[in-house]
């Protein structure tokens, strides 16, 4: 999956963002209404596998860290 450009995994069961590393073209993810957030901000850290992530729907979540964002 590495030429992968967009991945839409709304709507799942999904707990923590992880694995993502060999997604080298990934530029767009959907995580809409997930489990993400509940253990903290550590849910969020497998993005940063990503460099080439440029569009990122994390809504209806658990994260209420407004420092989310940076």
């Amino acid at each position: 999956m590495a030429d992968l450009y967009s991945l839409n995994l709304s709507d799942n069961i999904i707990h923590k963002i992880e694995g993502l590393g060999g997604m080298i073209t990934l530029e767009n993810i959907q995580l809409k209404r997930n489990r993400i957030g509940k253990e903290g901000v550590s849910d969020l850290l497998g993005l940063l596998e990503c460099p080439s992530l440029s569009v990122v729907d994390i809504s209806d979540n658990y994260i209420d860290d407004p420092e989310i964002l940076p």
